[in-house]
């Protein structure tokens, strides 16, 4: 996963101004081409999160039916987002999850990668503006499973944004 994700959809539940950084991250997304660049001939799939990493992921997996393990406290999250978070009240504990999983409109790129590739993809990514970082592992098993860092599994309110209904 390049970048941070959740920036956008903070932005839009806490209605901030135009000058807000989660609010120009909404406003502004930055396209990840030289990520793009990198990743090619490296990565096995990818896909901008628009919808939401749920539903995006999603929809790369689906093709091959296969599925996801998700580690969801790993998931990328901007400094502004955290320290936004830390204001928004008993609500904070669901946004931490539910705004990076399904929020939408980050515009990072996800992928996948062979697993003995993983750590050199990472580290030549991680050497751009935007970052890299692995959040889960792809599997047999169809469906994304959310699992916290102490092994509980999560189950997330929303999927992300869904274009033509059920």
């Amino acid at each position: 996963m390049t970048g941070t994700l959740g920036d956008a959809g903070l932005a839009l539940h806490l209605k901030d101004a135009a000058s807000d950084p989660l609010r120009r991250r909404l406003d502004f997304p930055e396209p990840r081409i030289a990520a793009g660049k990198e990743l090619r001939g490296q990565a096995s799939a990818a896909i901008d999160v628009s919808d939401g990493l749920l539903a995006d992921l999603g929809h790369l997996l689906e093709t091959d039916g296969l599925g996801a393990t998700l580690r969801i406290d790993e998931l990328p999250r901007s400094r502004e987002f955290l320290g936004r978070l830390k204001y928004a009240g008993v609500e904070a504990d669901a946004l931490f999850y539910e705004l990076p999983l399904a929020a939408g409109d980050d515009y990072e790129l996800c992928f996948t990668v062979a697993e003995d590739r993983a750590a050199m993809l990472e580290a030549t990514i991680s050497l751009l503006d935007c970052g890299c970082r692995c959040i889960g592992v792809i599997e047999a098993e169809p469906d994304i499973r959310c699992i916290r860092r102490d092994g509980s599994v999560y189950t997330p309110d929303g999927s992300g944004y869904l274009h033509f209904g059920d």
